[in-house]
């Protein structure tokens, strides 16, 4: 197949993994433990995409360190709700075996990316050259920081790269990095809003990894 990149970027979390639920349904119960208060899901999901530490923020959390380590121990606990989005378990081992170069770049922190079984699994198959979270770059999503950190480890040029996510944070990472960004959508979008900037701003949408295939 001709390939338009040689560099293949995705963030993980409502990109490569199904993580909405696990994410969400442990923040509702930390929302609920430490602020006494019931928050609707559909309110809680609009952080989804922001780092952890940006989240409990937002929320009003009044002790954020202490509340960020709870909802992290309810999140591990959650965990078994995850699992990879159709087609990726095929995606990822077709894109190493024509030889692309695969990184992933996230708003996971460390913890959060050493407890994923799943990632584990991807890590051990060697899918993956750089994993880019939170912690590594002074800055996260939606500043260019992590992309332009991924392009520096492997001497990439933007037109060498293509990043592939499911947020607005992934398209202003991507854009003001100078790298072709595709929104995907195969999950309903937190705030159709947003969704609709980053539409804007996408150069691509793919709606399954069959799309992906033939963008790349």
């Amino acid at each position: 197949m001709t390939k338009r990149f040689s560099h293949i970027i995705f963030d993980i979390d409502g990109t490569l993994i199904d993580t909405e639920k696990t994410s969400m349904l442990s923040l509702q119960q930390t929302v609920r433990e430490r602020l006494n208060k019931e928050v609707p899901y559909e309110e809680l999901v609009k952080v989804f995409g922001f780092t952890s530490e940006e989240a409990v923020k937002l929320i009003g959390f009044k002790n954020p360190e202490s509340d960020l380590q709870r909802w992290e121990e309810l999140y591990l606990a959650n965990r078994y709700l995850a699992k990879p989005y159709p087609g990726v378990d095929d995606l990822l081992p077709y894109l190493k075996k024509e030889g692309y170069h695969m990184g992933l770049v996230t708003s996971r922190n460390k913890l959060e990316l050493q407890a994923d079984k799943i990632l584990e699994g991807w890590k051990e198959a060697g899918y993956f050259c750089s994993i880019i979270g939170s912690s590594d770059t002074e800055r996260a999503k939606p500043y260019p920081d992590p992309l332009i950190e991924y392009m520096r480890r492997h001497n990439a040029k933007p037109q060498e790269c293509i990043f592939i996510g499911d947020t607005i944070f992934d398209a202003k990472c991507a854009n003001a990095a100078g790298l072709t960004f595709a929104l995907i959508e195969w999950r309903k979008p937190a705030d159709p809003a947003l969704n609709q900037e980053a539409k804007s701003l996408a150069d691509f949408i793919v709606h399954n990894t069959d799309d992906i295939l033939a963008i790349i």
